[in-house]
């Protein structure tokens, strides 16, 4: 190669190859290792803030909003409730307690088809009351007729039930009203009052939840 030809060849500066050492590296994809704990789950005040269970989570935030099903008498004890399935919804978190309302209540299924009766005309209604701590609250009650009783009687039947529940609901905050059906306080109030009308084997509360 000729002088003049060496003086054409390109030649890499230095500061050029110091920008290619000093290019910025990719940084690391650092991993935060949350810590997993257990935490109780605590029923609502009446209940008397019973554990319900456990729940082994990172963070006890990420449970709020949650629900959790339970049967019933393993959270009250009593054999009665052994029937009844419970809705617990995590409202907030305080150190390792997760606290709850009961969201709802439901009978189980079967327990609801031993309840009826052949040709017993039943009622088996669904609609929307208001507490008066202001919350919508869906109930569905269920009863059977002890005899033959006639559609206008069974009518009839249905609208006072209606009414009763209404009005028991409007004087009622939501926790008192889910304590009368828990206390069966309820259903005997329902039970007796419909006797001016047409009298009831049986009456249960099969579903009642907070919308």
């Amino acid at each position: 190669m000729s002088d003049k030809d060496k003086e054409k060849a390109p030649v890499k500066s230095e500061k050029s190859e110091e920008k290619k050492d000093s290019a910025p590296q990719p940084k690391a994809k650092l991993k935060k290792l949350i810590k997993k704990r257990w935490y109780q789950i605590i029923a609502p005040k009446f209940l008397n803030e019973l554990i319900i269970g456990e729940v082994y989570a990172g963070d006890a935030k990420d449970v709020v909003g949650r629900t959790f099903h339970v049967n019933l008498a393993a959270v009250t004890g009593e054999s009665q409730h052994q029937q009844m399935h419970a809705g617990f919804n995590v409202t907030h978190v305080n150190g390792d307690k997760i606290f709850t309302i009961l969201k709802g209540l439901k009978i189980i299924p079967s327990a609801v088809k031993r309840l009826i009766r052949r040709k017993k005309p039943r009622v088996d209604i669904s609609f929307v009351v208001q507490t008066s701590d202001g919350f919508s609250v869906r109930v569905k009650p269920f009863g059977v007729a002890r005899g033959s009783a006639s559609g206008g009687v069974m009518a009839k039947l249905r609208n006072e039930i209606k009414r009763l529940l209404t009005e028991t609901a409007k004087t009622n905050s939501y926790d008192d009203l889910l304590s009368s059906v828990l206390n069966n306080t309820l259903q005997k109030n329902i039970l007796e009052s419909s006797k001016k009308i047409y009298p009831l084997g049986r009456f249960e509360i099969r579903w009642i939840e907070r919308e």
